[in-house]
């Protein structure tokens, strides 16, 4: 009997399933090895790292706080390109007290700011992002028109401000994954034929 077409997707994904385990097994054996012949194993993910020696193991968190703020206050850019581009393709349709709306968000977020773990510098750059979101849609407003070319022009002058963040929040989060790495470490020294801590990403 022939086999009907719609059997081959679940035939595929029953034999990717098999094939899948397979490979996850030979990982997994590989893991254990490493377990049992290290004094110490860091595995490490975004928001903790779990030190493994032999049979014990202790999570250590990782400050997210600092990442998580920059992160939000960035989409902001992601919500003025995304409202103009809507303005842009509505035409004498616009609804332009969704500007107005979003101009009163922009301050409620700069008011914001000097309560989040940002420090001075990054403050101030985010500072610079708002003003020029604010000049961009107050002068949108005001003339009831926005252009493709305008936004562009707008995102493009945001860039330097936006880079400078995501480095400067990449920074932070390197030295809050160092703290459980200085607080899990050994003190003896390893047995002959033993290497130092190898780091593992989660599976």
């Amino acid at each position: 009997m022939p086999t009907l077409a719609r059997d081959v997707p679940d035939n595929a994904a029953m034999r990717l399933e098999a094939l899948n385990t397979n490979f996850r097994g030979l990982y997994q054996e590989r893991t254990r090895q490493v377990l049992e012949n290290q004094p110490l194993v860091l595995v490490v993910q975004n928001s903790g790292i779990t030190a493994i020696r032999g049979r014990q193991q202790q999570t250590y968190p990782v400050t997210l706080t600092h990442y998580t703020e920059i992160k939000s206050i960035s989409h902001v850019v992601l919500g003025f390109h995304g409202l103009m581009m809507q303005l842009v393709q509505a035409g004498d349709g616009a609804g332009w007290n969704r500007a107005e709306h979003f101009l009163t968000n922009l301050e409620a977020l700069r008011g914001t700011l000097t309560q989040t773990v940002l420090d001075t510098t990054e403050q101030q750059q985010i500072t610079l992002l708002l003003e020029a979101l604010e000049q961009t849609t107050r002068q949108a407003l005001a003339t009831r028109q926005i252009t493709p070319d305008v936004v562009k022009a707008t995102l493009q002058s945001t860039r330097p401000v936006i880079d400078a963040l995501v480095i400067s929040a990449g920074q932070r989060h390197v030295r809050e994954m160092k703290k459980p790495w200085t607080r899990s470490r050994p003190t003896s020294p390893p047995k002959n034929g033993q290497q130092q801590s190898p780091w593992l990403p989660a599976p």
